[in-house]
């Protein structure tokens, strides 16, 4: 089955200001900068 990937995006952008009041790339920011913070957190616990 063939996807629509430009609906997929229309509804994933429609998704993130319903949900988050904020557009796609602010959420994308958010979820990366809180990847980042866990992945320091169990570095930094790996190494202690």
């Amino acid at each position: 089955m063939k996807r629509n990937k430009r609906n997929e995006k229309r509804r994933w952008a429609a998704w993130c200001r319903h949900f988050f009041g904020k557009t796609e790339d602010q959420v994308r920011a958010d979820y990366d900068s809180v990847d980042r913070d866990k992945a320091a957190k169990t570095s930094l616990g790996a190494g202690a």
